[in-house]
């Protein structure tokens, strides 16, 4: 099973990569100054400063890390954090400028970070989705812990909080999904509707992410490797919600932050959208032959402009998804 679930990472890093423009892994938007992103590309971090029409490499100490994953401190935006494969988490206290290593208490073996989530009340607390379980840091990532308990070695891949009952978390799995109550020391898995028989088999189902409504918690909308399903019940239930016949693989997800019922989704075949809460999707992508979206940003003071990493670099739309706009400069 080791070796299957490092074949997979291997693949989710390396598949569709393509001559001229970069893969694009993540994209994370400054969340105080919406001009500032930052772009995970094959060859590197990138951070523009402008809204995305000049680029500069910030990977000082990541010369060899391939990142999947950001974070940004919501109350101190200039400390970053990026989970990468083989190297697990690095930590930037100056806007990504020079990174170090902040792996300390992460077992040998734990070299794929897939996504974090931080705590809400304390943002020192930051939980990372890894190959082998959640993980925890109480002290800015500083030092981890095991969070794995009822779910050990099962391949994370996302991870988030119930924004009105922060103790409360979800996990997305190579196995479905997980809840816990107490804050990751315990998980149950909540596979009803989601796999037969609540199948605990690792690869039956992927989940790639979640998205939690912030009105209604118990409202939960995933991205899996079998479309987009949802949850009215704090995901001790699931449906399918179609979107398309020709996307069944889907691994982005993003809520608009100012219209909860707005959320933008990624696949194979481009971005969706849904304006009513994830019940409904339609494509929206005009983005060429993107192959597969990786990664989805929202400008958290323009809702409007969204960002799509995919297989042939980054692309931009102003205007809700309806006309997008390759971003050059990433190589």
């Amino acid at each position: 099973m080791a070796r299957l679930l490092v074949a997979l990472t291997l693949w989710a890093v390396t598949v569709g990569c393509t001559r001229g423009e970069p893969t694009v892994f993540a994209v994370a938007v400054h969340p105080a100054n919406p001009r500032i992103v930052y772009v995970s590309a094959s060859h590197g971090v990138l951070k523009t400063r402008d809204g995305g029409s000049t680029w500069s490499p910030v990977s000082e100490g990541l010369e060899h890390s391939q990142v999947l994953a950001f974070a940004i401190d919501p109350t101190a935006p200039s400390t970053v954090y990026v989970g990468t494969f083989a190297n697990a988490v690095f930590k930037s206290a100056d806007g990504g400028q020079r990174w170090r290593p902040a792996n300390v208490g992460m077992k040998e073996h734990v070299s794929v970070v897939n996504a974090f989530a931080t705590y809400p009340p304390d943002p020192r607390i930051i939980y990372a989705a890894t190959t082998v379980g959640p993980y925890r840091s109480d002290n800015g990532g500083e030092s981890w812990e095991e969070t794995v308990h009822g779910m050990e070695s099962v391949y994370t891949v996302a991870i988030a909080f119930d924004p009105r009952s922060p103790d409360t978390m979800y996990a997305g799995t190579s196995g479905g999904m997980y809840r816990s109550h107490d804050r990751g020391a315990h998980w149950d898995r909540i596979n009803q509707g989601l796999i037969a028989g609540d199948v605990g088999t690792a690869m039956a189902l992927g989940v790639n992410a979640i998205s939690i409504d912030p009105q209604e918690p118990d409202h939960l909308t995933i991205a899996t490797g079998k479309g987009m399903f949802q949850s009215r019940n704090g995901g001790t239930t699931w449906e399918h919600r179609a979107t398309g016949p020709r996307t069944p693989f889907m691994t982005a997800l993003q809520r608009d932050p100012k219209e909860r019922a707005r959320l933008y989704a990624g696949g194979e075949n481009g971005v969706f959208l849904s304006r009513d809460g994830g019940a409904t999707w339609t494509a929206v992508t005009a983005v060429p032959n993107p192959r597969v979206v990786r990664a989805l940003a929202v400008d958290p003071s323009n809702p409007g402009v969204v960002y799509a990493g995919t297989q042939r670099g980054l692309f931009k739309s102003a205007d809700g998804g309806t006309t997008w706009s390759r971003i050059a400069g990433l190589k």
